[in-house]
């Protein structure tokens, strides 16, 4: 009795939640549509990012003014609602840099980009830094992120290269 029930209960399952092939395909291209519309919607959403940094060439050891970033929504469209962080982080070192000198360039901070319209743009500043202790240069690349990831919009990422000298 047990059996039969166990065997009637996984006809039942069976018949209930299996899709047609015709339904596998509608559901399969409804995921496809949506998926490409969003990278559509990306496309349409860029931004510019402008980083200052006083001096071109900075002396080792030196303390140093804050690095400015600016970013504009050069797009058609306001930037969506959401939480974004502005990113500094050094990818690229000499060869003798110590980890506290790989680590001076860095900096993260949350930023009100939320409903930024076209053509507006905001200002960010890191702290005020120390050069690292070895000279050469330093790449450092400053990223957008909307929640914890690289925001989809155009821009959203640059390298710059630092020099540092004794």
């Amino acid at each position: 009795m047990i059996f039969r029930l166990f065997i009637l209960a996984l006809f039942i399952n069976n018949t209930s939640f299996s899709q047609t092939s015709e339904e596998k395909k509608t559901n399969t291209s409804t995921h496809i549509l949506n998926s490409e519309k969003t990278i559509l919607e990306n496309n349409n959403l860029k931004i510019a990012i402008n980083v200052t940094i006083s001096e071109g060439v900075l002396e080792a050891g030196n303390m140093n003014p804050p690095i400015i970033i600016s970013v504009k929504n050069i797009g058609n469209n306001s930037l969506p609602k959401g939480e974004y962080t502005v990113e500094i982080k050094t990818i690229k070192t000499p060869l003798y840099a110590s980890v506290y000198d790989k680590t001076l360039f860095e900096f993260q901070k949350i930023i009100q980009l939320s409903n930024l319209i076209p053509g507006s743009q905001i200002e960010i500043q890191s702290y005020p830094f120390n050069s690292p202790s070895v000279e050469g240069s330093y790449t450092i690349k400053i990223s957008i992120l909307k929640g914890h990831h690289i925001f989809n919009a155009m821009n959203s990422e640059i390298t710059t290269t630092v020099t540092v000298i004794e």
